[in-house]
């Protein structure tokens, strides 16, 4: 009788310890987008905006919290605080590839994604860093089907071709490809992106080789397709896109 009561104790302290936790509390304030909140959190319980909070599902620091719900006002606060902009989380996503992945491309959400991308930009934030996955954050733009993104980070002076050492990953170019985003294409082709550039990846015991023009033509993207070829583009081993 004793054991269980000492082990209901310790789960109680241990429940009110938690919930006491100032990580937690600015976790919690980041999420539901109370900067108020944050900003208690921060400067009266000495939450450290550089410290990761450890839960179940996300492992994220404060930084990646507040590009998750596209806060501004709060991502500000936290770089004022001294929040580095590098950290990488349980995806290995750095803040910048969490705010040009998580959000849709509607109006309101890329007019936030850019003000935070300008502010990461003035902190000095790489914008080469690569994920585990082997794209960096212009690939993730890209990918996202997020043209002004793109062109955002163009003008930062992102790499338009790093990506991970294997040829499993995309490049930027390749989504663009991919999605039929014209724009897009035409795009990353004036700032220097690759045009042959090659993926390679397994499909049972047989390797696949494709690029952005084999990515234009399965699907259908004929005028795509015209433009990467005066471009220079030529098709991948053991394809024929163009008679």
């Amino acid at each position: 009788m004793k054991t269980k009561l000492f082990i209901i104790i310790i789960c109680f302290i241990s429940f009110i310890a938690k919930s006491q936790d100032p990580q937690k509390t600015l976790n919690d304030a980041i999420t539901s987008g109370m900067l108020d909140n944050v900003k208690i959190a921060v400067e009266q319980q000495k939450a450290d905006v550089n410290t990761m909070y450890k839960d179940k599902i996300q492992n994220n620091y404060p930084l990646h919290t507040a590009c998750q719900v596209i806060n501004v006002e709060i991502i500000k606060y936290l770089l004022d605080k001294g929040a580095e902009t590098n950290t990488e989380n349980k995806l290995s996503f750095t803040p910048l590839m969490q705010i040009t992945y998580s959000f849709m491309a509607d109006t309101a959400s890329t007019r936030k994604s850019l003000a935070i991308i300008d502010l990461f930009v003035a902190k000095d934030a790489d914008l080469n860093a690569v994920s585990g996955g082997g794209h960096t954050a212009i690939a993730y733009a890209a990918e996202r089907n997020k043209l002004e993104v793109v062109k955002k980070l163009i003008a930062a002076k992102a790499d338009v071709n790093k990506r991970g050492k294997s040829k499993i990953a995309y490049t930027p170019l390749m989504h663009a490809a991919k999605l039929g985003n014209f724009e897009m294409v035409k795009a990353l082709i004036e700032a220097g992106a690759e045009i042959n550039e090659i993926r390679e990846h397994a499909d049972g015991s047989v390797m696949i080789t494709e690029n952005a023009a084999s990515m234009a033509s399965d699907g259908n993207f004929a005028e795509i397709l015209e433009y990467l070829k005066t471009k220079g583009a030529k098709a991948p081993k053991g394809r024929k896109i163009w008679k």
